[in-house]
């Protein structure tokens, strides 16, 4: 307590100005000492050279780095290489400048290396290797792989056209974890292989991944496969509308996570031209005459007319007793009329992807009365557009969900956040703990330092205390006279009085 007493009084006696100053350098000490040790106790922030080498291009870089002095750090089992974060960008420059890394694989470069009595076997091998690792090159260069390798078959130049055979390729790729290769993309990469090759077309490029599914099939590569192609992709892109419609409308009123949906859509391709002649008669119901032909025969005279041709008028008869020939008159006529129709034709084409049939199945995390389940299915059916006419069909159905590996995810994420959250806790108790020590020890050293400074700036005066006339004329008459007995008697009798008469006279004779 003597101690903190001091300190205390110290503090109080300085100047206000004085305390705020030294209280700053003291907050300003601690902050440096708090950062200066995280700073050490982490060492120097390392970041990715690069990523994804494999062990011929990583020990390539791991050699390089030795022999240039750059510290550096292995990761995922030596995969990744990681090096000073000020020096990242400048290293991998300097690599870069080297042909590090390389890719797994040789480029152009194979040819810089020409020996001696190569055959034109030898250089035809190697630049089949030298183009196939080039091509490989510009593929992982490519957004979301990871590597890729790339095999190419020609075949030697004939002189015969029908005995030419065709160059193919096949490239395999890896992925990185999460990402994946849309139809269009994989098209982009054969079409790539194919313009790099001659004679090779994009429908003679395989391009597979590393499961061994075959990407270039599924991308549809050729007219018709593009074609193809193009109809699943709208296929999809329609039964994902229809499903999202449906999820959000039923997670309205069962609730988020507690209905699944699935489309299933049938669309008709086929494009049908339909074509239609229509014959009305025009307004008024008569039409308009397109041609009219009139015919009219007259005669008078004596005798019959002459008569139309034929048997019945040929046959000869015999004259009827009073029927004497006299006047004769004969007349006819004939009129034909064409009528013009209004012709209409119409040409209509019916353009692909029509709804052929539809097929929807709902499932509910619960069990359903059969009023919930119709009432379900025919909001279902106004959602979708039900049409009896195609055999569309819907299928609800109550079924209790299997949340098993769901909860373990969401366990096991909760831990992990907890054991991360504790470590932060951790790290800044102990951050604050080392603060704290810190600048309590330098407050001790200041406040040391400082007392240690006044006492050998000003030395203590003894407040002049005046003796008792008494115990000053004895001690004074003691000192000439020596007795030894009367000064010892005086010391017994008033102790205090004796000791600050002996601090007065050291004070007097330590005054110059």
């Amino acid at each position: 307590m003597g101690s903190f007493d001091s300190i205390k009084k110290v503090w109080g006696s300085l100047a206000r100005p004085r305390q705020v100053l030294i209280a700053g350098v003291a907050m300003a000490l601690v902050v440096g000492v708090v950062l200066w040790s995280h700073q050490y106790a982490r060492g120097p922030a390392y970041a990715t050279l690069f990523a994804g080498l494999d062990a011929r291009d990583a020990g390539e870089i791991v050699a390089e780095l030795e022999r240039q002095g750059i510290p550096y750090r292995l990761e995922q089992g030596g995969s990744r290489v990681l090096v000073p974060e000020p020096a990242v960008h400048r290293t991998r420059l300097t690599l870069a400048a080297g042909g590090l890394p390389r890719g797994g694989v040789v480029g152009f470069e194979i040819m810089d290396q020409a020996r001696l009595g190569a055959t034109d076997f030898d250089r035809r091998v190697n630049y089949i290797r030298a183009l196939q690792g080039e091509l490989s090159r510009t593929i992982m260069g490519l957004q979301g792989v990871e590597a890729a390798r790339v095999h190419l078959a020609l075949p030697e130049p004939s002189l015969f056209i029908q005995q030419t055979r065709p160059a193919t390729a096949a490239v395999m790729l890896k992925l990185h974890p999460g990402s994946s290769l849309d139809p269009a993309q994989v098209r982009g990469i054969a079409h790539l292989v194919s313009r790099g090759v001659e004679g090779l077309t994009p429908e003679n490029v395989t391009i597979v991944d590393y499961g061994g599914r075959i990407l270039s099939l599924e991308a549809g590569l050729g007219a018709a496969g593009r074609a193809s192609s193009a109809q699943l992709d709208v296929q999809g892109s329609f039964q994902r509308n229809l499903e999202n419609q449906l999820q959000r409308l039923l997670e309205t009123v069962l609730g988020y996570g507690n209905v699944a949906c699935r489309v299933t859509a049938e669309l008709n391709f086929d494009e049908t031209t339909v074509s239609r002649r229509t014959f009305q008669p025009a307004d008024g119901g008569s039409g308009l005459a397109r041609r009219v032909e009139e015919l009219e025969e007259l005669f008078q005279g004596q005798g019959g007319a002459g008569t139309p041709a034929g048997i019945t008028t040929n046959v000869p008869t015999y004259p009827v007793a009073g029927q004497p020939g006299g006047q004769t008159t004969y007349e006819r006529r004939d009129v034909a009329r064409d009528y013009a129709l209004n012709e209409i034709l119409e040409q209509t084409v019916v353009a692909p992807g029509t709804i052929r049939r539809l097929s929807v199945a709902v499932v509910v995390n619960r069990e359903l009365t059969p009023a919930q389940e119709a009432a379900l299915t025919n909001t279902v059916a106004a959602a979708i557009g039900f049409d009896p006419a195609r055999n569309d069909r819907i299928t609800v159905s109550g079924i209790m969900f299997d949340t098993t590996l769901a909860d373990q995810l969401r366990r096991d994420m909760e831990r992990q956040q907890e054991a991360e959250a504790r470590a932060q806790r951790q790290s800044r108790i102990m951050m604050m703990a080392t603060a704290g020590a810190a600048g309590l020890l330098l407050l001790v050293l200041t406040v040391v330092v400082l007392l240690k400074g006044g006492k050998r700036k000003r030395l203590p005066q003894p407040a002049p205390v005046v003796a008792a006339p008494a115990v000053a004329a004895e001690l004074t008459g003691a000192s000439v006279r020596g007795p030894q007995d009367r000064v010892a008697r005086l010391a017994r009798q008033d102790p205090a009085a004796v000791a600050q008469v002996l601090k007065t006279w050291l004070a007097e004779e330590a005054k110059p």
